[in-house]
């Protein structure tokens, strides 16, 4: 209606994975603020055991219940394996440009210009694995969304595990764009991801709770 709006999303993960086993636990507290409104909170708790996926999601005005789905058999094959990152990195210019702590561990700290060309590669090849659906978007109009892409990583000096990482993303979507999307306007978004990487080789137990069981099933499309 030829205003604009500004939306405010931050997002916290915390899990832990288990690939030998086959198992994930997550939880995600999504918070998003729209000036003159009120800020709305909504909580995912979600467990991947095996072939199946169950999520329990609290929102407001929704009652919880749990939903459970089945996941291709190449998810896990697609996390477990690294050749691609490798792939990924080895296209990538990657500077070292200091040295700090993250929590007490000794690290080096590089940034990493990744190739856009192999990042797109890669970023259809990760989508294309799992159950996540990609928008129906022409791949020429998809590359060019992504303005900028700068990743930092933080990697410990003994084992050479990634300790931290932070990426930020600009995206914006042209009236072009949205205009193949069937709707009017522009579109800029700023993603800004930092995470912490912790405990390798630790010993893990996920349980699903009670109830989780029962889910109700939902086909995964």
């Amino acid at each position: 209606m030829g205003e604009a709006l500004e939306v405010n999303i931050v997002t916290d993960f915390d899990g832990t994975v288990d690939l030998e086993n086959r198992q994930m636990r997550m939880d995600v507290t999504m918070n998003t603020e729209v000036p003159g409104e009120d800020e709305i909170t909504i909580g995912v708790e979600m467990y991947l055991i095996g072939a199946m996926a169950y999520m329990l999601t609290e929102a407001p005005e929704m009652p919880p219940a749990w939903v459970k789905s089945e996941i291709p058999e190449v998810l896990w094959k697609q996390m477990s394996q690294v050749e691609s990152q490798i792939e990924l990195l080895e296209a990538a210019q990657v500077d070292l440009i200091g040295s700090e702590k993250v929590g007490g561990i000794d690290c080096w700290v590089l940034q990493v210009t990744l190739d856009m060309d192999q990042l797109w590669q890669f970023f259809m090849q990760q989508t294309g694995a799992t159950w996540v659906e990609m928008p129906d978007v022409a791949e020429e109009f998809l590359q060019e969304m992504f303005r900028s892409f700068s990743v930092k990583q933080w990697i410990a000096k003994d084992t050479y595990f990634l300790t931290k990482a932070e990426t930020d993303i600009a995206v914006e979507m042209t009236p072009e764009v949205m205009s193949y999307l069937g709707d009017e306007g522009e579109m800029t978004i700023d993603l800004n991801m930092s995470w912490l990487v912790y405990d390798y080789n630790q010993p893990v137990s996920i349980v699903l709770p009670p109830g989780a069981e029962d889910a109700i099933e939902v086909p995964m499309e």
